[in-house]
């Protein structure tokens, strides 16, 4: 019980730590993409 438990926790803090990271790359890439264009308007 105690190990499915851990185990549970483990894989939840893993899918929270992936959701964030990608949320962090995406809002990155974001602001890349409009800096650049933002330098290839000028």
């Amino acid at each position: 019980m105690e190990l499915g438990v851990v185990v549970g926790i483990a894989a939840i803090s893993i899918m929270t730590l992936i959701a964030v990271l990608m949320g962090i790359v995406a809002a990155v890439s974001t602001v890349s993409g409009i800096d650049t264009r933002d330098n290839e308007g000028d």
